[in-house]
């Protein structure tokens, strides 16, 4: 079994489990509150506060086996691309992407990780997602959980890699459709153009959580990204929106975003057949970065 936690704005998600051949067996998934002011954006802002919410979940959810922790974040601070690549050994791949990234960060003075996901391999070329994040930022992760709770992070993780993971096992067939989902105040938008990600848009919301102007702000970012999709000429239209995180309070999101789109969006608060669970009370919307999280690929 593996620990997948992910480090949201307002809470610490955690779920147990693993996954084979497609299907993700949940054990056991929780929420813990975040005292606020921990972290914003994926930033560690206040490490003490980060420390005293760890701990008080490491109470509550004992880790037994420190090596089969699976550490997300979600961050904008993360630098991704999408792009064709080479097929290249693993070094010789992170020194290329490295040079990719030289136009983005020619002003960054912190020294930078580098890592990619191949999302698409063809005989004559691979589809991938590249990033670049500064050390550091992994780093007062790794050394809070080791220095702190003598835990060493089997993985760190992005959000949007979490969230790509486990789209390609809900959506398996070629569509062209936006997700978005609704962490704390935050929005993240991706667009996937034939099955493959494409683009994402993380922005910090103006409206608060429940109000109409939610509607008005989402209509705005999901409008943007059909208008990209357009230009891009792909000749794929945008056929669903998916909708992850929203309360109860917030089903108007749903007939707003079906008015204004002509499109039902698609939420993950019913079995979707790819979680086998005995928690009756779990909702995979509720966790869809966690649970990406454990897929290994």
């Amino acid at each position: 079994m593996d620990i997948s936690i992910y480090i949201a704005n307002e809470s610490i998600q955690y779920v147990k489990g693993r996954e084979r051949n497609g299907i993700i067996r949940v054990e056991e998934a929780e929420k813990f509150p975040l005292t606020e002011g921990a972290v914003m954006n994926g930033l560690i802002t206040d490490e003490d506060l980060l420390i005293k919410s760890l701990a008080d979940f490491m109470l509550q959810v004992p880790v037994e086996d420190e090596k089969s922790v699976r550490l997300a974040i979600g961050s904008s601070h993360v630098f991704t691309k999408t792009m064709v690549v080479p097929h290249l050994p693993e070094r010789k791949m992170l020194k290329w992407i490295e040079g990719e990234f030289i136009d983005v960060l020619e002003d960054e003075e912190e020294e930078m990780l580098y890592d990619y996901a191949i999302l698409d391999s063809q005989k004559e070329e691979q589809y991938a997602i590249l990033c670049a994040v500064r050390k550091s930022l992994i780093g007062a992760y790794a050394d809070i959980f080791k220095n702190t709770f003598d835990v060493k992070l089997k993985s760190i993780d992005m959000g949007l890699n979490c969230q790509i993971k486990l789209m390609e096992e809900v959506n398996p067939e070629d569509d062209t459709f936006i997700t978005l989902l609704l962490d704390g105040s935050t929005l993240a938008a991706n667009l996937y153009v034939t099955g493959l990600f494409k683009i994402s848009n993380r922005i910090r919301l103006l409206s608060e959580r429940g109000s109409e102007g939610l509607s008005d702000e989402i209509s705005r970012v999901v409008s943007n990204l059909i208008q990209f999709n357009e230009t891009e000429k792909n000749g794929e239209a945008v056929s669903k929106i998916y909708l992850f995180g929203s309360t109860p309070d917030e089903s108007f999101l749903l007939t707003d975003i079906r008015e204004t789109f002509g499109m039902d969006p698609i939420t993950l608060k019913v079995n979707t057949g790819i979680v086998e669970t005995d928690l009756g009370d779990f909702v995979l919307d509720d966790y869809t970065y966690a649970v990406g999280n454990l897929i290994r690929k």
